[in-house]
């Protein structure tokens, strides 16, 4: 038996939340997804 069955679960709650800050965010801010963010924070050198 494994220790917590809902630990899948529990991480995919917590990736929803996560998204649902960033366009929240997104929306409170009037600013457009910019997807040279999405592997890191740090912004890319053209």
């Amino acid at each position: 038996k494994r220790p917590h069955p809902k630990l899948n679960k529990v991480a995919m709650v917590a990736c929803m939340n996560k998204t649902l800050k960033c366009l929240l965010s997104m929306i409170k801010h009037h600013e457009k997804y910019h997807y040279r963010y999405t592997d890191s924070m740090v912004p890319v050198k053209a």
